[in-house]
């Protein structure tokens, strides 16, 4: 409440009870104390009615003296009921700023609260919706399975064949021969030609010599001869008492299959057992594996019969290469 409305308050209590005591006060005055009783009294001597006329001037006196008294009394208590009245009338600061402070109290703690709320809120919706950004959301995965159904069988085998590739070791291929040996065996060896090669590549012919083939019968046989072209002593003491793989790269000379068998002989023994294969392409690879013995130091031989079949006797040789075996 504001210091104005305080007096003006306080001055219509001060009026209001300023016209009670006039009131108050007027009722208590008696007139009738002031008229002359002396109507029925007989008529006296006018010493006599001086003396009466004297005392009763005397008596009024009096009377007006306690009069005055007594008024006064009441004047006093109603100014101290008038203060009283006032003071209780009039509301203390302390009791209309106490809700006015707890109300502002409790507005500045409301606000805290609310925003505290409003964070957990938000944390919560992130948590919840974190895992669908990370993870691509359920529409990307049922889309990538999708793609997984019509994944032919041949992409399987690329896909699996790279992750083989990133993940294995790489073994490299290790020649056995250069183009200096093949020109070697082919001044060495009249069962050896060279043969004319585009892109600089050097490329022998194997020649079975026309003295017959393994199914002649036992005439035949003998006059057989496989070509035998050597393993170095370098190759042979690198992979000594370990497994490789070999691939020989062989073709046709004119498009027609040709069979040939092939041995790995090591102190006149194979390794490899008799290998048998056909081809009718210009070039074409094929894979066998040998197991080196641990005394082979010394080196070794490749013996090739190109004469095996009714194909022909000769067969087309571009080289053979190593790597060790799991």
């Amino acid at each position: 409440m504001s210091d104005e409305t305080r007096d003006r308050h306080r001055r219509d209590l001060i009026g209001a009870i300023e016209t009670i005591e006039s009131e108050y006060l007027g009722a208590n005055d008696d007139p009738s104390e002031d008229e002359p009783e002396s109507d029925d009294l007989p008529e006296a001597t006018a010493a006599g009615d001086r003396g009466v006329s004297e005392s009763r001037t005397a008596d009024r006196r009096s009377r007006a003296r306690s009069g005055s008294v007594q008024r006064a009394e009441p004047a006093e208590a109603m100014a101290l009921d008038r203060d009283e009245r006032i003071a209780a009338a009039e509301p203390e600061d302390d009791e209309t700023d106490a809700p006015e402070a707890g109300r502002r109290g409790g507005g500045r703690l409301i606000g805290p609260l609310i925003v505290l709320l409003l964070l957990f809120l938000l944390g919560v919706a992130i948590w919840i919706a974190l895992p669908f950004f990370s993870s691509g959301g359920p529409g990307e995965t049922a889309a990538a399975n999708g793609g997984d159904e019509t994944l032919t069988v041949a992409d399987a085998i690329r896909e699996n064949s790279s992750v083989t590739a990133e993940t294995a070791p790489a073994t490299e291929w290790i020649d056995l021969y250069s183009s200096q040996d093949l020109d070697e065996f082919a001044t060495s060896d009249e069962a050896i030609e060279p043969v004319a090669s585009e892109g600089g590549r050097t490329v022998v012919k194997l020649v079975q010599p026309s003295g017959g083939n393994a199914q002649d019968g036992a005439e035949g046989a003998a006059a057989v001869r496989e070509i035998e072209m050597p393993i170095s002593g370098d190759a042979a003491r690198r992979f000594a008492g370990q497994k490789a793989q070999a691939e020989i790269i062989v073709g046709s000379p004119d498009g027609e299959p040709r069979e040939f068998t092939l041995r790995c002989l090591f102190g006149g023994e194979t390794v490899c057992g008799r290998q048998r294969f056909t081809t009718a392409l210009p070039e074409e690879n094929f894979l066998f594996n040998l197991q080196f013995p641990p005394e082979a130091v010394a080196g070794g031989q490749i013996a090739v019969d190109p004469s095996v079949g009714n194909g022909g006797n000769d067969l087309l040789f571009y080289g053979l290469r190593l790597r060790p075996s799991s």
